[in-house]
């Protein structure tokens, strides 16, 4: 299993004992080669002619360990001679990262509150897709009421469920689908408003109102329709639902 990497922040005498101790791998193979090496070199050129055999194994022995400690001794320098440098590069790359993510999430609230407006405060919104509750802010104070726009191609999301406040009168629909029914009876996203004088007031908790709106080849997903009976009769006329 590999070494984490250690953090760039922790200091430079941290960061070059763990290099070090990747770099002993790599530097130790180095070392066994200069310590056989130098064990030669030593037979051949340090011990003297007449020295005993228990001798010659010791120079040869301490050859080998003395080069190998020289590579290890060695590796640990090196990381040392090269943790700022490394450090200073790794910092520079995670601070590139960090405001690089930091930027896209700037840029991600900025088109979504870009969106947020577009939707709230355009009167003429196409090939848009969005929940109808986005429509208004009941935060702020707004009434659920959406009025005197035009929506072209639009995808007009629920669960919600709409009322024509000015009747008949008020509905402008063309090519426009009010729910994907998958062949259901349209009765069931129409829900009837009895006529007066049994329903004293046509508001209603809970609907959202459609006032002077133009829907061009929009669909509706999820939505149902309330009202009285005039206005669903001339939606069961509606084509292409």
């Amino acid at each position: 299993m590999a070494e984490a990497k250690p953090s760039p922040a922790r200091g430079s005498l941290r960061w070059a004992w763990t290099r070090a101790r990747s770099h002993v791998g790599r530097f130790l193979v180095s070392g066994v080669i200069l310590g056989v090496l130098t064990a030669i070199a030593n037979t051949l050129v340090v011990i003297p002619q007449n020295a005993s055999p228990s001798e010659r194994i010791a120079y040869t022995v301490g050859a080998f360990l003395g080069a190998v400690l020289v590579t290890l001794i060695a590796a640990f320098v090196w990381a040392f001679v090269r943790a700022p440098y490394e450090q200073r590069d790794e910092l520079r790359t995670a601070v590139a990262t960090t405001s690089a993510e930091t930027q896209a999430l700037i840029d991600r609230r900025q088109a979504e509150d870009d969106r947020w407006k577009r939707l709230r405060t355009d009167l003429n919104l196409t090939d848009e897709a969005f929940y109808l509750w986005e429509l208004f802010d009941l935060d702020a104070g707004q009434q659920p009421i959406i009025r005197g726009r035009t929506f072209t191609r639009c995808v007009l999301k629920g669960p919600a469920v709409i009322l024509f406040q000015l009747g008949v009168g008020d509905m402008n629909f063309k090519d426009t689908k009010l729910g994907e029914l998958n062949n259901r009876d349209i009765e069931t996203i129409l829900f009837e408003i009895p006529p007066p004088p049994v329903a004293r007031t046509i508001y209603k908790q809970g609907v959202i109102g459609i006032v002077n709106c133009r829907f061009d080849n929009c669909t509706f997903l999820g939505v149902a329709v309330t009202g009285q009976p005039e206005v669903l009769d001339l939606i069961r006329k509606i084509p292409q639902i």
